[in-house]
């Protein structure tokens, strides 16, 4: 049977790591319980928190160890958040 025919899309989903964004998906599930949904919208002015926790767990994971998968989810939550941050900039036009 042909397949259905479909807009091409403009990013590669496929290419990303699933084992990655399942971590970023743990962590930011364990964020939620602790701080609440989208706690960290409301809680890190122009995202400097965010750089400086996305720093110190790049460098924790950079020591490796049985941590070291864990920092990295954290470091990519935190850089996700410096995107947010950015691009809402961005709309505002900041």
């Amino acid at each position: 049977m042909p397949e259905a025919n479909r807009d091409p899309l403009d990013a590669r989903y496929d290419l990303l790591e699933e084992g990655f964004l399942t971590a970023m998906a743990q962590t930011m599930a364990a964020g939620e319980k602790k701080y609440g949904v989208d706690n960290w919208k409301k809680g890190l002015p122009h995202g400097k928190g965010a750089l400086n926790h996305a720093l110190y767990h790049l460098l924790q994971a950079s020591k490796g160890g049985p941590d070291a998968l864990m920092h990295l989810a954290h470091a990519g939550c935190n850089i996700m958040f410096l995107f947010w941050f950015e691009e809402a900039a961005n709309v505002r036009g900041q």
